[in-house]
C-alpha cells in the first residue's frame, strides 16, 4: 500500500510539472501572438502613413498643375 501511496504523489507531482510547462508555454505562445498582432498594427499604421504622405503629395502635385493652367488661362486673357 506504502508503494502505491509513493506512487500517486508522485504521479501528482508530475502532472503539476506537466501542468507548469503546459502553462508557461502557453503563456510564452500568447506574448508571442500579442508582440506578432502590435508588428501588424505597426505595420497597417505605416502603410496607412505612407499611403496619406503619397495622396498628400499627389493632391499638392495636382494643386500645382490647376494652378500653372489658371495662370496660362490668365496670360491668354490679357494678352486678348
Amino acid at each position: 500500500m506504502a508503494t502505491k501511496n509513493s506512487n500517486l504523489s508522485n504521479n501528482t507531482s508530475t502532472d503539476q510539472t506537466d501542468d507548469d510547462q503546459v502553462l508557461f508555454f502557453h503563456n510564452k505562445l500568447e506574448e508571442a501572438i500579442n508582440a506578432i498582432k502590435d508588428i501588424e498594427i505597426e505595420a497597417i499604421s505605416s502603410l496607412s502613413r505612407l499611403s496619406l504622405n503619397k495622396l498628400a503629395k499627389l493632391k499638392s502635385e495636382e494643386t500645382k498643375n490647376a494652378v500653372e493652367k489658371l495662370e496660362e488661362i490668365r496670360k491668354k486673357i490679357n494678352q486678348n
